[in-house]
């Protein structure tokens, strides 16, 4: 009997793979090695429903069951960061919250689920307060909750592994999971996330020590951001032009002397449209973003008569915290059509607003909508901001989708010259 039990626990840690003829015993691979194979989820499944059946039997409610599976995914978060950071060579270790979160959200998702998390957001009530939503969490696919326990949330656990996450990062929080079923996704789980009153007051400092004392930096910004919404004044068109047409003739010589070979694919397609005299719609293109010169090699590949044209120019999204981080640094940008997005702060913020002015005016708004740079096979999920922008349009706008290869060889995560 015993040697029976033995042979299932065994079978139950062997990995789900086609490859017979190698040792596939989860207990025998090399912790340094990148995972290539997937545990089998019946398996994972099991676990989880073993323990929760385990510590049912050892507590007296439902918060306390709660409790005690936030606890045992604390044990299971320390090894999940330690192993992270031992395998990925590309990620450290992050201290701030915004960069903390993605992290998480990406990186350590994947890890454990071979996904990343389906949304990331900022409370509207609290600025303390974070979200990570699951549709589908992959451990909970074959847990059924009970009618007398629908308070319950089996997800307890994964908010233990996030809460030990964040307190390796230097971001303690309290996190708990919530069940918020919805059509199609009936195990939906939302992960909040209310960090320590000392870690918003460190994020405050530190957003402080970035900024010049005098303030001039924040007010470049606010000038730069209504001048943008409004494309006003006699000087901004000539200014514009400069910045675009100098920026874009710099890139085309860049890829012509930097790049080997550089191919694209109905070009044209793109071309026609913003050429259009009887065009009445705007347009959006959307692409995968690779690396950070991906969009100034949109600029670069586009024919020369439409270089010095600003209508011919696409409005884009790009992060503040990276590129508006000075006055003069505000102004080049701001010229040069690109908007400040503040990562965390939703699709109501004013980043998105200007794009929505630029796609009444039927201008050309280009987006990045997995807003990061993702140099893996599988594209990341999209933010909503892209979907509100097509929704709200006051005019049917033409979506024309691109996709780029090759880029992320031009610039790996981690380097900073091409």
């Amino acid at each position: 009997m015993a040697s029976s039990q033995q042979q299932q626990t065994q079978n139950m840690l062997r990995l789900d793979t086609k490859q017979t003829k190698r040792s596939t015993m989860l207990l025998e691979q090399p912790v340094t090695r990148q995972r290539r194979d997937k545990v089998s989820l019946s398996a994972f499944a099991f676990l989880l429903a073993e323990m929760i059946r385990y510590t049912q039997n050892r507590v007296l409610g439902i918060q306390d069951l709660e409790a005690k599976l936030n606890e045992l995914g604390q044990r299971v978060g320390v090894r999940v960061f330690e192993l992270t950071m031992s395998r990925e060579k590309t990620v450290r270790r992050e201290t701030r919250v915004l960069q903390m979160l993605v992290f998480i959200n990406s990186v350590v998702w994947r890890t454990l689920f071979d996904k990343s998390a389906d949304s990331l957001e900022r409370s509207t009530e609290s600025e303390d307060e974070y979200m990570i939503t699951d549709n589908e969490p992959a451990i909970l696919k074959y847990i059924s909750v009970p009618k007398e326990m629908a308070s319950f949330s089996p997800g307890a656990f994964i908010s233990g592994i996030v809460e030990s996450i964040a307190a390796c990062c230097q971001c303690p929080a309290r996190v708990t999971s919530h069940a918020v079923p919805v059509d199609g996704f009936p195990v939906r789980t939302v992960i909040l996330l209310k960090f320590d009153k000392e870690v918003m007051e460190r994020e405050k400092r530190l957003e402080a020590a970035q900024l010049p004392r005098n303030s001039w930096h924040e007010r470049s910004y606010a000038y730069w951001a209504d001048k943008q919404l409004h494309a006003s004044g006699i000087w901004w068109r000539p200014l514009s032009t400069a910045v675009l047409g100098t920026a874009a003739a710099a890139m085309s010589v860049f890829l012509k002397v930097g790049f080997r070979k550089v191919v694209t694919e109905d070009l044209h397609k793109l071309t026609d449209v913003l050429e259009d005299d009887a065009r009445n719609q705007p347009v959006i293109t959307v692409a995968n973003h690779q690396s950070t010169v991906d969009d100034p090699v949109i600029w670069g590949v586009m024919p020369a008569r439409m270089r010095w044209n600003p209508d011919y120019s696409r409005w884009t999204l790009g992060a503040r915290e990276l590129l508006y981080m000075n006055p003069l640094m505000n102004g080049f940008f701001a010229l040069g059509q690109t908007i400040p997005t503040v990562r965390g702060d939703g699709i109501y913020q004013l980043a998105v607003e200007i794009g929505l002015q630029k796609l009444r005016d039927n201008k050309w708004v280009h987006v990045f909508p997995e807003a990061r740079v993702n140099q893996e096979s599988e594209l990341l999920r999209f933010k909503w901001g892209v979907s509100r922008m097509i929704m709200e349009s006051e005019r049917i706008p033409i979506v024309i989708p691109m996709y780029l290869s090759g880029m992320s060889k031009v610039l790996p995560l981690r380097q900073r010259v091409p």
